[in-house]
């Protein structure tokens, strides 16, 4: 990331989603902005254990990646805690079924 912080602040709220993080999370890295000046925060809402480690694993392996824990919170308070957590110029909130383009950032 630049000194001055990230370009990009991508928060997705992360449920009971197993069917499609996997491609969700495809999509992130098939950007061809690159992750570095991107900053991603996933939200997860505690609804299923197994996607935590999911997240995890994957978050891990990015540097500019997060895995906030928000259990039981709702939409739209997990939204608010990834957007108070967000440091980028630009912020986008693309929902875990989403499959985003390469060129999307």
């Amino acid at each position: 990331m630049s000194p001055a912080g990230p370009r990009f602040s991508l928060v997705g709220v992360v449920g009971d989603d197993a069917a499609v993080l996997p491609d969700f999370l495809a999509s992130l890295d098939a950007q061809t902005f690159g992750l570095d000046d991107v900053q991603v925060i996933l939200v997860d809402t505690g609804a299923d254990p197994e996607l935590t480690l999911v997240l995890r694993g994957w978050a891990a392996a990015r540097p500019t990646a997060t895995v906030l824990s928000v259990p039981g919170a709702g939409h739209v308070p997990a939204l608010a805690a990834g957007l108070a957590a967000a440091t980028g110029t630009w912020v986008s909130f693309p929902e875990v079924a989403d499959v985003l383009a390469p060129p999307y950032l």
